[in-house]
């Protein structure tokens, strides 16, 4: 078993221990000022998203989700299978975006989307807006609101519209339907978001110390 493998599987086993009955994350207050970038997953594949893909930290975050969701999933699977996209017509690639689009699952495939989000935008400070619909990771720079990182909705919706939708709650659904979330995210900005941004920062190949010094820390 590879190294970030285990990793991964000490993280999990922590977060599934936290279980779902946390209050809801501390509250975040930016304003939403000028235009708020919706990342444009498609356009932005090859050049932005691709080069991530074997990355050790964005693969645990792939694989930290889909788990959760499917303690049988594996990489053979895709992303995708988890997802609901044979509802909809979903027509998947190997390896392309396609094949990381879980439909009907915001929550689960967002590590994802954040661990893409800071390695193009290390500069920004991340977090998880999250609801019972929806959840997106959002990168903010000097107390704005600045690009939204919605793998799923990001050619329908824009950067405000996806924020606004994950900040829904429908009338009548019970808090705890959400709650257990927050401190999942806020373990994943804590540990995983330094370790992504340190590496961006420095412009080399991965070093295998930051990562093991990212997920150690959880699991210890």
């Amino acid at each position: 078993m590879r190294r970030h493998e285990r990793d991964r599987d000490d993280l999990l086993r922590l977060l599934l221990a936290a279980g779902p009955n946390h209050t809801a994350g501390r509250s975040h207050r930016h304003r939403t000022q000028g235009k708020l970038v919706q990342f444009d997953w498609s356009r932005r594949w090859k050049r932005d998203v691709v080069p991530h893909l074997d990355h050790p930290l964005a693969r645990a975050s792939v694989e930290m989700g889909m788990t959760m969701l499917d303690p049988g999933w594996t990489w053979e699977l895709g992303p995708h299978a988890i997802g609901r996209g044979d509802l909809n017509g979903q027509r998947v690639f190997k390896d392309k975006l396609s094949w990381y689009q879980p439909w009907g699952c915001c929550h689960w495939i967002s590590f994802f989307a954040c661990a893409i989000g800071v390695l193009n935008y290390p500069d920004l400070e991340w977090e998880f807006v999250s609801g019972p619909c929806h959840t997106v990771p959002v990168g903010t720079g000097k107390s704005e609101r600045r690009v939204v990182m919605d793998i799923l909705n990001f050619k329908s919706m824009t950067g405000e519209a996806s924020v606004a939708f994950a900040q829904h709650s429908p009338p009548g659904l019970p808090v705890q339907v959400a709650s257990g979330w927050a401190k999942i995210f806020d373990l994943y900005v804590k540990e995983y978001v330094p370790a992504l941004r340190e590496w961006a920062n420095r412009n080399h190949p991965v070093d295998e110390r930051l990562i093991r010094r990212s997920t150690g820390r959880i699991a210890g």
